[in-house]
């Protein structure tokens, strides 16, 4: 199922041949310098064959209860095997081949960039070697190719039942006078030709798992429009062909055995690449993080690269899986896991919850001429959600200040035209004493203003555009904002915390963390690593005496965040035959935080988008105003609204502390999710009644079973 409709978009303007990506976390000398190489980026790979291109990895070096890893003394190149199955996850194709390696990474030699490998570049002597330590291996590879010399080391670390492979670039070692651009992890672990005259029909079901919108399955098998892509994690780079996720995590299913992988370091640095072979013998289906070191950007020869370079340590943990736990579910979980085990989200919610979300917009384009709603009307949506018997409430109040959707980072002056500060502390006073929550809406990582814009390797500001759901009202179509510096955004921070604390308001929703993580190099450089520390010290602050909610779910700041409004439920990329929406996301973070889709009355039919809530453990979300014009005038949605929370708030109450075990299609159209008490959730998208056993789910309705 998916729903079509006019969503923002970014428009981070950042046209790059080589994906533009951090630069050293510790660097505050800002800059890059311009090179010309040839007419164009040219990546030169090296024919330096000094090793035997052995493929087994023979030599057991970690042993856990169901995981093991293997290594080839001579190459480097390891396996992982799963005790349960004997299913084998080889880093090099057990096919012949003649191109792949266990790393690759790129060099700016000074005048050329090339891509040595470490199946194709080992030096003659000492090009490999290891040592065992505990449950912990380092592994060193020596590279040569032309005059250019590269020594790096890979650790090797059984984690639980996790294998982490982690590379510190502080101990790269390059010729003088060159750059280490990027790392590519494993590329070939887990790769696999599909060809129809030999392949079973079993692997028609094979697929990759990818962190798209909600999250989404590319069949290996089956020809589509997913051919080849790049998956930017939160959203930062951008060029022709990649399409940002709020995570660093992806899958491989294999017959009965699946594989998951999970950026644990460095997130905000890897880009997820994806090749689905079309019968091509160099293109093997393949997906893995490239890890990127320097950012660089150009066109037309001419290059402009950083003068600093990432110096800290990137991971991943790699899980195999099976029997039941082989397939984007079982996936899912086991990135929760490795998420939970790093810290990185929440284990669990403190008690359950099923909270309405509402937000109401003030004056779209911050004047007094086109108000929305007032507060005190606002006030009042408060009590006649509370007299239908809705005790909880998450209310967010958006556009209440000068210009709007338009707004200055940090802007906390509240407009007099919707009732100014006194008729907010009405409104306070009202949600407190009801026990309802009341979110102020804010803009804190952007502005409307180029005075203080952060700016990319090019000099350009880095912007993005909103649109304005009521620009047919108020306002303009949509707005184009500029990503504030590092500088200022503690400043903008601190104003907004200033006016809650003022105003007896214990919520704040960031409304343009919009899954995207920067590089600045407006004043001092400071790298996308340095821009998640600060923005995580922002987030820590503001949760300090409130609670935080951002708009769409991004991983850099889920562990700082309770809760989180307009998750994704579809895909960046086209669904077709090939690439279809699967609940990734919501398996990973549901009883980890509560969270919403996005408003269901601004899409042509609502109910859908209610019923896409149910099935992905979502809380209903409405977005309204009292402009009795506008199609978002509450009214016209209310009791729908209100009917149907009361019942799902019944049925599926209990259910924000379970996790998803389970998803499948029951049969056309009608989709199950399954908890961890063993509850199911049947949810029918038919105009007709589907029977289950001695009952039916009725037509656009869902039913709970246990």
């Amino acid at each position: 199922m998916r729903f079509f409709r006019k969503v923002s978009s970014f428009a981070i303007s950042l046209i790059a041949v080589f994906l533009i990506i951090s630069f050293s976390a510790c660097s505050l000398t800002a800059g890059f310098t311009e090179y010309v190489i040839g007419s164009a980026v040219d990546f030169v790979s090296s024919v330096n064959k000094n090793c035997t291109m052995e493929k087994r990895a023979e030599t057991k070096v970690l042993s856990g209860e169901k995981t093991e890893l293997y290594i080839n003394k001579n190459t480097g190149s390891v396996s992982l095997y799963d005790r349960v199955s004997g299913k084998v996850w080889n880093s090099l194709p057990d096919f012949k081949n003649g191109f792949a390696a266990d790393y690759i990474l790129s060099v700016f030699d000074g005048e050329k960039i090339l891509k040595l490998d470490t199946s194709n570049c080992l030096a003659a002597k000492s090009g490999f070697s290891y040592k065992v330590n505990g449950k912990a291996v380092e592994a060193e590879y020596n590279l040569s190719a032309e005059d250019l010399s590269v020594f790096f080391s890979v650790t090797y670390t059984l984690n639980g039942e996790y294998i982490e492979v982690s590379i510190d670039t502080t101990g790269v070692v390059l010729s003088e006078g060159a750059r280490l651009l990027s790392v590519s992890v494993l590329p070939y672990l887990g790769a696999v030709r599909y060809d129809m005259n030999t392949a079973g029909y079993e692997a028609f079901a094979d697929y990759f798992v990818v962190p798209d919108g909600v999250g989404a399955i590319i069949r290996t098998a089956v020809e589509g429009s997913a051919a080849q892509m790049n998956f930017s994690v939160y959203g930062r780079n951008y060029h022709e062909d990649s399409i940002g996720v709020p995570m660093g995590a992806y899958g491989i299913k294999n017959g009965s055995n699946a594989l998951s992988a999970t950026v644990t370091a460095s997130a905000e640095n890897t880009v997820i690449k994806v090749y689905r072979s079309d019968a091509d013998e160099q293109n093997v289906n393949r997906i893995y993080p490239e890890f990127i070191v320097t950012d660089i950007s150009g066109t037309e020869g001419k290059v402009n690269i950083s003068d600093s370079s990432f110096s800290d340590k990137f991971s991943v943990m790699y899980e195999p899986l099976t029997e039941g736990n082989a397939d984007y579910v079982g996936i899912a979980a086991s990135v929760r896991q490795a998420l939970i085990n790093e810290s990185l989200i929440n284990e669990r919610v403190a008690e359950s919850e099923y909270p309405l979300f509402v937000s109401v917009t003030g004056s779209p384009d911050g004047t007094g001429k086109n108000v929305q709603t007032s507060l005190l009307q606002a006030e009042n949506l408060l009590s006649i959600l509370k007299s239908k018997g809705i005790n909880e409430v998450n209310m967010i109040l958006e556009a209440f200040c000068r210009r709007g959707f338009d707004a200055s980072s940090g802007s906390t002056h509240i407009l007099s035209s919707v009732g100014g500060k006194k008729d907010l502390r009405t409104l306070t006073d009202y949600a407190s004493k009801q026990n309802l929550r009341l979110f102020f809406g804010a803009y804190l990582l952007s502005d409307s203003s180029k005075i203080s814009a952060a700016t990319d390797i090019n000099a350009q500001k880095q912007s993005f555009n909103i649109d304005n759901p009521l620009f047919l009202y108020a306002g303009d179509e949509s707005y184009t904002r500029n990503y504030i510096s590092v500088n200022a955004m503690s400043s903008a921070f601190s104003q907004v915390l200033g006016l809650l604390e003022d105003e007896g308001i214990n919520g704040l929703c960031v409304l343009d963390t919009q899954n995207t993580v920067i590089s600045d190099y407006s004043k001092a450089s400071v790298s996308a690593t340095g821009y998640n520390s600060i923005l995580s010290q922002n987030f820590s602050a503001a949760r300090v005496n409130n609670s935080v909610m951002t708009n769409g779910f991004s991983l850099n700041t889920a562990k700082l965040t309770d809760y989180i409004k307009s998750v994704s439920f579809e895909t960046k990329h086209p669904e077709d035959v090939g690439y279809s929406a699967v609940p990734f996301i919501p398996v990973v973070i549901h009883a980890s935080c509560i969270y919403s889709g996005e408003a269901a009355n601004t899409f042509t039919v609502p109910k859908l988008q209610l019923l896409k809530s149910i099935e992905y453990g979502a809380v209903p979300y409405y977005s309204w105003v009292f402009n009795s014009y506008s199609d978002k005038y509450y009214e016209l949605t209310l009791n729908e609204a209100v009917d149907f929370y009361n019942r799902a708030k019944s049925d599926l109450g209990d259910l924000s502390t379970q996790r998803i075990v389970a998803h499948f299609e029951f049969e056309g159209s009608v989709y199950c999710t399954v908890y961890e008490n063993g509850a199911k959730v049947y949810v029918n998208y038919n105009n007709y009644s589907v029977l289950l056993g001695e009952v039916s789910v009725l037509p656009y309705d869902y039913l709970r079973i246990g």
